[in-house]
């Protein structure tokens, strides 16, 4: 009986500590995407940010497909297995090739939905984060396994903060909306390998 009281305790406290790193993580998160966002408003032409905003539309669109949803599958395969590793390098597999597909879908409905120039070049950049967001999707789903959970919130919280520190480069050297998205690419780069370094606790290199 105390042995499940204790257990039943330890659950409470993950599940808190889990729950606050949430709220407060994605509460930052929120207010500095959204300060970001008007950022771009406020230092872009009208067309520039439109522009912008229906790539980084279509992106979110595709994303949506990208993780096939096997997240929860996924949890509870690890959770029952022996072989962990050789269930994450699968996943792992399954998430890079489904991003890199997906990848593909996001340029081919850019252009054949916009005869834009700039949207056609913004979704080709802006579309390689599917890749990076699979992948990434594959450690948090990990954390999510062990309850490390607060290693996603923190990196997911460094990350926003640099996005909004790459907006402030505006009030400073104007930059074309293209270099800009280069810069968000080259930041969520290192957000993946934050990821992989110090998220993942060594499952995948």
């Amino acid at each position: 009986m105390l042995n499940l009281r204790n257990l039943f305790q330890k659950l409470n406290s993950s599940l808190l500590t889990n729950s606050i790193w949430g709220v407060v993580s994605n509460i930052l998160q929120n207010i500095l995407f959204s300060v970001f966002f008007i950022v771009l408003a406020r230092q872009y032409t009208k067309d520039d940010f439109a522009n912008y905003v229906i790539a980084n539309t279509v992106y979110s669109f595709i994303l949506g497909f990208s993780s096939l949803g096997l997240g929860h599958w996924f949890i509870r395969e690890l959770i029952n297995t022996d072989h962990k590793k050789k269930l994450i390098d699968k996943f792992f597999k399954i998430q890079l090739y489904s991003g890199i597909f997906f990848y593909l879908v996001n340029i081919a409905m850019a252009y054949s939905l916009y005869q834009s120039p700039l949207v056609r070049n913004l979704s080709l950049l802006i579309g390689i984060n599917i890749i990076f967001d699979n992948i990434i999707y594959v450690i948090k789903y990990i954390n999510i396994a062990r309850q490390e959970q607060r290693k996603s919130f923190i990196i997911l919280t460094i990350e926003a903060f640099l996005k909004f520190l790459v907006a402030c480069i505006l009030f400073v050297y104007p930059v074309h909306i293209v270099y800009l998205s280069v810069f968000l690419i080259a930041l969520r780069l290192i957000t993946l390998n934050l990821f992989i370094r110090y998220g993942s606790s060594n499952d995948i290199h």
